[in-house]
């Protein structure tokens, strides 16, 4: 996953050793931006793809920057939700579970915790999550478009055919309040069984 600064600077980058890296142009190439936790050890982990050291050394999926306070949050699939200021350094964690379970594989930094999506407020000090929508299966990603609405992509558990009058919803629109706007039905075709991201463009 790549991500742009508002100043044009980068792109970030997520990589498999757990660090995220940023574009300093040709000459310089891409250089450490920031680490997802101290206890990370760079003679062991710098440069790995070992998916057995992912645990320890953070696995981030997922880039965005706050336009506010520039900011970037880092979804890491065994960290949580991070974020990190516009100096890079060492990730400060805001969350990494929701009732006593632990966060796995979160991309999008969004919380798919079986078929809700939760919402956190992160311009507070209570980070406790509220249910922002009740879903009719397992979400994928998540994308605001430039409205402030969200596009869900549905695609887990599409298996096999479905009957002409059932409904299969593949792609859900909410506004900032979690109500529905627009629901998109598949209608049981195969072509939809790979999609994990909507993103609008006007």
């Amino acid at each position: 996953m790549l991500s742009l600064f508002k100043s044009g600077e980068g792109p970030y980058v997520g990589v498999s050793d757990g660090r995220i890296l940023k574009w300093h142009g040709p000459k310089l190439g891409w250089k450490e931006f920031a680490i997802p936790s101290l206890i990370r050890k760079r003679e062991l982990y710098d440069g790995s793809s070992n998916p057995n050291f992912e645990p320890i050394c953070g696995r981030p999926l997922s880039l965005k920057f706050n336009p506010v306070t520039c900011d970037l949050y880092i979804g890491d699939a065994y960290f949580g939700l991070l974020m990190i200021g516009p100096n890079g350094g060492i990730a400060h964690t805001f969350v990494n579970s929701v009732e006593g379970i632990l966060f796995k594989f979160i991309n999008r930094s969004t919380d798919n915790s079986g078929r809700r999506i939760l919402k956190f407020n992160l311009g507070t000090n209570n980070f406790e999550p509220k249910v922002f929508a009740k879903l009719p299966r397992v979400p994928d990603n998540i994308r605001m478009n430039d409205k402030g609405e969200l596009w869900i992509a549905l695609n887990v558990g599409r298996l096999g055919k479905i009957d002409n009058d059932v409904l299969d919803p593949v792609r859900i629109k909410y506004d900032q309040e979690g109500r529905i706007l627009k629901q998109l039905d598949g209608n049981g075709e195969d072509v939809f069984s790979s999609i994990s991201e909507i993103n609008e463009v006007n």
